[in-house]
C-alpha cells in the first residue's frame, strides 16, 4: 500500500491525482454508507457514486473558491472536535448521531475534506502529503509501541478496549520528534518549529479521534471490519479512518499560510 502511495505521489500530476484519490474516496464513501446503516449494497454504491458526482461539482465550481473550501473544511473539523465528545461519552450520547441520513451526510463532509486536502496539499508540494502522512503514521507506530509496553489507563475502552492515554502521549511524541527533525533539516525559523509542534499534537488527537469514530460507528453497527476490500486489513475506512480526521485539520490550516516542503 506505501509503494501505490509513493507512486501515486510521484507519478501523477494534479489531475491524475485528484482523480485517483477521488476514486479511493467514492469507494471509501460505500463503506461509510454501510456504516451509516445502509444495508443494502446497491444502495451503498448508490451512496458512492452520489459521493463521486459530489467531487466532480466541487471541482467544477468550487475549485478556486477558497473562501468555499474553507468552510467545507472547517465543517469537518467542527464535526472532528464534536466526535472528541462523542467518543468519550460513548454509548451515552449514541441518539446524538443515531439517524442514517446525519451520518450519511457527515460523510459526504468528511471524505470530500480529505480529497480537498489531499489535492490541495499535492498542489503545494509533493513534500507536505509525505510529511502529512508521515505524521500519522509516526502517532500510529508511536502509540502502538508505547501502548504495548507502557499502557495502563484505557483511553475509550467502550469502543477500543486496546488504547490507553499512555499510547496517545507515546504517538504525540513520536510524531513531534517527527516535526523537530523535520524543521530543522529544512532550517525553519524556530518559532515556526514552536508552532509546528503545537499544531502536531492537535494532529495526532484528531487521527485518534478519526481513529475511534469508525471503530464507534463499527460497534454500533455490530461490524468487525469496514469491508474486505484490503485482505487481512479490512475496508479502505479501516485503513483511512486516521487520514480523514488529520488531513482535513492539516489542509484547513494550510489555507491560512504558504508553508511548503
Amino acid at each position: 500500500m506505501a509503494l501505490v502511495v509513493v507512486a501515486a505521489l510521484v507519478k501523477l500530476d494534479g489531475f491524475w491525482f485528484a482523480l485517483a484519490c477521488g476514486a479511493v474516496m467514492s469507494v471509501a464513501a460505500v463503506e461509510w454508507a454501510n456504516l451509516a446503516g445502509l444495508d443494502k449494497l446497491a444502495a451503498r454504491w448508490a451512496f458512492g457514486a452520489f459521493f463521486a458526482l459530489t467531487l466532480i461539482a466541487i471541482e467544477y465550481f468550487l475549485s478556486d473558491n477558497l473562501i468555499a473550501i474553507q468552510q467545507i473544511l472547517g465543517v469537518a473539523v467542527a464535526w472532528w472536535l464534536l466526535a472528541c465528545f462523542l467518543v468519550l461519552r460513548f454509548p451515552a450520547n449514541k441518539e446524538l448521531w443515531a439517524g442514517c441520513i446525519l451520518r450519511l451526510g457527515i460523510g459526504v463532509v468528511v471524505l470530500a475534506a480529505t480529497w480537498l486536502s489531499l489535492v490541495d496539499l499535492q498542489q503545494r508540494s509533493i513534500g507536505l502529503v509525505f510529511f502529512a502522512i508521515a505524521l500519522i503514521a509516526f502517532a500510529d507506530i508511536g502509540a502502538y509501541f508505547t501502548g504495548r509496553t507502557l499502557g495502563r489507563r484505557k483511553l475509550a475502552p467502550q469502543i477500543s478496549p486496546g488504547k490507553t492515554w499512555e499510547g496517545l502521549f507515546g504517538g504525540a511524541v513520536a510524531s513531534m520528534a517527527l516535526s523537530l527533525g523535520t524543521g530543522l533539516l529544512f532550517g525553519v525559523p524556530m518559532l515556526h518549529i514552536t508552532i509546528l509542534l503545537g499544531v502536531t499534537v492537535v494532529v495526532v488527537i484528531f487521527s485518534v479521534v478519526g481513529d475511534l469514530t469508525v471503530s464507534m460507528l463499527k460497534r454500533d453497527r455490530g461490524l468487525e471490519d469496514c469491508g474486505n476490500i484490503l485482505p487481512g486489513h479490512g475496508g479502505l475506512m479501516d485503513r483511512l479512518d486516521s487520514i480523514c480526521a488529520a488531513i482535513p485539520l492539516i489542509g484547513f490550516l494550510m489555507t491560512f499560510s504558504d508553508w511548503g516542503l
